[in-house]
């Protein structure tokens, strides 16, 4: 009798333990027509190399199995996970996970990244209170023009990111990004509709 009583009474601590883990993760997003984002972004002290002023608020939709950023800016489209060049967002989502991307840049430079999902916190933005997964992520440039006896490149800049992705809205909601000696980008989701 003491057997089945303790059991029946631990049976719903584990079935809490079990929903909460599950709470903790996030699966790929599957995006239907009609599926909408406005993103904010704020950028300080950054030196892009491009003529498009990067202030502003920019709109993010999908449809016909395409999304669609306007203007144009490729970090939103890694927001969503639909970039997979630099993996931003490797589902699925569990605290606890971690991954490694190499990718090239021009010339002979190339980048290394680690990412890990650290963990779950509530994030407020001018879109809502969102429980949403806490990513962070480092990114190391390096030039190819290191140590040559030896195969090594020289570190010629590092990047510091911390996004939250929520499953709610299917999208990173809030975003930044630190570059070591100069710049910052905020970016956040100020709104968003979901295709009935």
């Amino acid at each position: 009798k003491k057997i089945i009583f303790c059991c029946a009474m631990m049976a719903p601590l584990f079935l809490t333990a079990f929903s909460v883990v599950g709470q903790e993760q996030a699966e790929t997003p599957i995006y239907k027509d009609g599926d909408s984002w406005q993103f904010r972004v704020v950028e300080k002290g950054m030196e892009v190399q491009t003529t498009a002023v990067l202030d502003r608020n920019y709109q993010v939709s999908f449809s016909g199995g395409e999304v669609t950023v306007r203007p144009a800016f490729r970090e939103l489209r890694r927001m969503l996970g639909i970039e997979e060049e630099r993996r931003y967002l490797q589902f699925p989502l569990v605290v606890g996970k971690t991954w490694h991307t190499r990718y090239r840049l021009e010339g002979p430079d190339y980048m290394r990244s680690t990412t890990s999902v650290t963990g779950v916190e509530e994030v407020t933005t001018s879109a809502g209170t969102f429980r949403a997964l806490k990513i962070e992520r480092n990114d190391t440039r390096f030039g190819g023009q290191g140590d040559r006896g030896r195969g090594e490149s020289r570190v010629s800049g590092k990047w510091i990111y911390t996004y939250y992705y929520s499953p709610q809205t299917r999208s990173v909601v809030k975003y930044s990004l630190y570059i070591r000696g100069g710049g910052t980008r905020e970016i956040e989701l100020i709104k968003f509709r979901t295709a009935r």
